[in-house]
């Protein structure tokens, strides 16, 4: 060094810097103990707090997650609360003793005989299975209704003959979280004659209210033009339990209530969307119905007979026994 020019000056800048270099990493280290020292006296003074299984289930609810059936456009109707009020909510509904109302999932059970605010009732959404057959039971025999004047929301009305009594139990499973009462005994009179059925009702929940505002129209029930989406095979399946009447050379479908322009509008959907060969008749000149011709009826009773109940299968005729 002494023989190179400005070899003083090397030296001097070497020698420093390995020493800076040493101080910088002893005192990193130094730092990062005092930190770890000091995280572990926090630990024994204040022991962290876990999550909950309340603070699970909030999470899980928030944020969509889990056992959903809902697809990812759908509004959580949780995301409007403050964390104040859903905390308060949440724990005013939950109980482990007591069934739960699921206001955002697929993990349902029967709350007949629970009783439930009406805020609690608002923010409930129907899953996709049971959406389905809610709207096979509206196309057919089923009807959306107010209880009172008073009540806000609309309700989910069904009944059958005593003969099809299997079906409104078949029915009331697949809906019973819905249900504050199990299906009771109702009568009419027909031409003289008294006529027993079974008869079940939803509650009065919004839910209920935004299927009566796409299905009726002044009081009258009407096809939404959105059927092509609605009408799945669930949904196909409770129709044609409902209003299906099998033939000897295909299935009529009785839409009497319909307009034509309705009517053609599900002819569309049966065509399109299943690849069902369908033609239009009338029962009177008032009344059209729906012929499914025997052609298409192995591939009709493949998309419908997983959601039929066995007391309903006579509807297809023959075929599927």
């Amino acid at each position: 060094m002494r023989d190179v020019n400005n070899g003083w000056l090397i030296r001097y800048i070497h020698s420093n810097t390995a020493s800076a270099f040493f101080f910088l990493v002893s005192l990193f280290v130094s730092i990062f103990c005092f930190y770890l020292c000091v995280l572990f006296i926090i630990s024994i003074v204040n022991p962290p707090v876990y999550s909950t299984p309340l603070d699970t289930n909030n999470s899980l609810l928030r944020k969509g997650e889990g056992n959903h059936g809902h697809t990812s456009n759908q509004k959580n109707p949780l995301d409007s609360l403050s964390d104040e009020d859903f905390s308060e909510w949440f724990r005013g509904f939950v109980d482990a003793s007591k069934k739960k109302l699921v206001v955002w999932g697929t993990n349902l059970t029967s709350t007949v005989g629970e009783k439930f605010t009406r805020k609690e009732l608002a923010m409930v959404k129907l899953a996709p299975y049971q959406y389905s057959v809610l709207i096979g039971l509206i196309l057919s025999d089923g009807w959306l209704t107010f209880a009172s004047k008073a009540h806000k929301n609309a309700r989910l009305g069904f009944k059958q003959s005593l003969s099809n009594s299997a079906y409104v139990w078949f029915v009331f499973n697949i809906l019973s979280h819905y249900c504050s009462s199990s299906p009771h005994l109702t009568s009419n009179n027909i031409v003289g004659n008294r006529n027993y059925c079974l008869q079940i009702f939803t509650r009065s929940m919004a839910c209920m209210t935004e299927l009566h505002y796409l299905f009726y129209q002044n009081g009258v029930k009407i096809i939404p033009h959105n059927i092509y989406d609605l009408l799945t095979p669930a949904a196909l399946a409770h129709w044609i339990m409902g209003d299906g009447a099998a033939q000897a050379h295909g299935l009529i479908i009785c839409t009497d209530s319909y307009s034509i322009v309705d009517v053609v509008r599900l002819i569309n959907v049966l065509i399109i969307r299943y690849k069902l060969e369908c033609t239009l008749r009338f029962h009177t000149p008032s009344q059209p119905r729906i012929y499914i011709r025997q052609r298409s009826m192995p591939l009709l009773i493949n998309i419908v007979i997983p959601h039929m109940h066995s007391s309903m299968l006579y509807k297809l005729g023959e075929g599927c026994f």
